[in-house]
């Protein structure tokens, strides 16, 4: 079966314990089915023991051995047989119009669509650097426009672009090379 959204959800350190985003993505509110794939590996054997039974349609790909994120977004980028396909991770919460919203996106003749990154709770001085660190450059009100990087927790990607630089995330799926290799073809990145 042929999705026309993906969705892999990567780093899964919260996942077991607070599933925010799995559930996010299974009540969004969209007009069909959405293809959700997540990849672990050896350090969380008991991954799927666990989440399956409160998400059944959710596509977990276990992976032999201890993978960088990279391998595990490969890998699943691999499965995906979704037109659109999506990388998040565990602790992003999307919220419910988000599958929508990307495949609205999507219509435009952009590659690749990434969109901002907001800032949840809870609210220590430890939280916000980790948040002003990785994601200022990501944080609303940002204005729609060409770009040069996307944050690898909101991303979206044509798949047929994908499949044309297939070689450059062939075992590892980095942003940086992707977007650079997407760029190189003449695609545009938009956010």
């Amino acid at each position: 079966m042929s999705y026309s959204l993906s969705v892999i959800v990567d780093g899964l350190q919260g996942a077991i314990k607070e599933p925010r985003c799995l559930t996010a993505l299974v009540n969004q509110s969209f007009i069909g089915r959405i293809e959700i794939i997540v990849p672990y590996d050896d350090n969380f054997p008991l991954l799927e023991q666990l989440l399956r039974p409160k998400f059944p349609d959710v596509r977990f790909v276990k992976l032999e051995g201890k993978r960088a994120y990279a391998e595990c977004r490969s890998a699943a980028v691999h499965l995906a047989t979704g037109d659109i396909v999506a990388i998040t991770e565990d602790h992003c919460i999307p919220q419910p119009e988000w599958a929508v919203n990307i495949i609205a996106s999507h219509a435009q003749p952009h590659a690749v669509v990434g969109g901002a990154v907001d800032k949840l709770t809870p609210d220590t001085p430890l939280n916000w650097s980790l948040y002003l660190a990785d994601y200022a450059r990501y944080m609303n009100p940002r204005p729609a426009g060409p770009t040069h990087e996307l944050t690898d927790c909101n991303v979206t990607y044509k798949r047929a672009a994908l499949d044309a630089i297939a070689p450059v995330w062939q075992t590892e799926f980095h942003e940086p090379e992707v977007h650079g290799a997407l760029a190189e073809q003449g695609n545009s990145l938009w956010f």
